[in-house]
């Protein structure tokens, strides 16, 4: 089960200042359910997704379904004090109505300290994307870094900040489009009990 408790997306204008983003989905009180196999195969009839408006249902169900599914056949990894523990995921993101997006991470994780608990874990990653076919072709690629706090006994992460740095170039049939994009994200995460 996956509970969003709340969500804001702000960009940052040209004079530094912030303001919302109008027209993202509605995610505030999203629940995502969906039961599991051995095999890490998603049980299909145990998807529910509540929380969000009819036009969005069945999309936002149909891609988290997809991402929990490749999910479990990332590796599990392994950080050790002073030294860097590398890991590669390809993952296929379905986009409504279009095509897959493919997506490569390679990150190098590296733990900083263990406290009260908690382990203290350095990231940095390139990561890249792209729809390489279809009447819009897009390729992106990026770096970023950050830091992930990971509750060792909860086995789960607490915190997740970051900062990645993209070019995405979008050919579509009127032209080329390129753009950079500087994106940094606070991820809080808590176990409800359930």
């Amino acid at each position: 089960t996956l509970s969003i408790l709340s969500r804001r997306v702000n960009l940052r204008l040209a004079s530094g200042e912030e303001q919302a983003v109008t027209g993202q989905p509605d995610m505030d009180n999203f629940v995502f359910k969906a039961g599991i196999d051995p095999q890490g195969r998603v049980l299909q009839p145990s998807v529910e997704a509540a929380g969000l408006d009819a036009g969005n249902h069945e999309a936002i169900k149909a891609v988290m379904a997809s991402v929990l599914e490749q999910a479990t056949r990332i590796e599990p990894l392994r950080v050790e004090q002073g030294q860097a523990a590398q890991q590669v995921v390809n993952m296929k993101l379905p986009l409504p109505g279009l095509t897959e997006l493919d997506l490569r991470i390679t990150a190098s994780n590296r733990l900083i300290g263990v406290a009260d608990g908690v382990a203290k874990v350095e990231m940095a990653y390139v990561m890249e994307f792209g729809i390489p076919q279809g009447p819009v072709r897009l390729t992106a690629s990026g770096t970023g870094g950050g830091t992930l706090l990971y509750d060792i006994a909860g086995r789960m992460a607490r915190s997740i900040e970051s900062n990645t740095l993209m070019t995405i170039v979008a050919e579509v049939p009127d032209g080329t489009l390129e753009f950079q994009m500087n994106k940094r994200q606070t991820q809080q995460m808590r176990d409800t009990g359930k």
